[in-house]
């Protein structure tokens, strides 16, 4: 697959993330405001999303690897979460008067370094024969 058409499935996936998760968010205020069958229907639209259109799309990438692969991916991820994107996100706010925003920022970047804590842990267990 050329890189164009690569960047151009990554893009389509994270669409169809964030439009589950929006779409979670749609239902629960639904469900809130009594509305049992709307919330009903963003839960199924959701489910799509993420079952037929992510994972369709990222079987055409081989999004998946073997487990070590895997673990390693996500520790890549979960480290550029840490040390550059909240972190220059929360820095931004700040500048901007933001302080809510930044303090939220922060927040996440901690839930992320624990995320990358136990990514690390888990990698290390694997590469260690017990």
């Amino acid at each position: 697959m050329n890189k164009e058409t690569h960047a151009n499935v990554l893009a389509a996936m994270h669409g169809e993330a964030f439009a589950y998760a929006r779409y979670l968010a749609f239902a629960k205020a639904a469900r809130e405001s009594g509305d049992r069958d709307l919330a009903a229907t963003f839960e199924g639209i959701a489910e799509v999303e993420l079952r037929e259109h992510f994972a369709e799309l990222g079987d055409l990438i081989q999004l998946e690897g073997a487990d070590v692969d895997n673990l390693e991916c996500a520790i890549h991820d979960e480290s550029e979460e840490v040390e550059t994107t909240y972190r220059l996100f929360a820095d931004q706010a700040r500048a901007a008067g933001e302080d809510e925003v930044a303090a939220r920022f922060e927040e996440i970047r901690g839930d992320e370094l624990e995320h990358l804590k136990t990514l690390e842990t888990a990698l290390e267990r694997r590469e260690v024969p017990a």
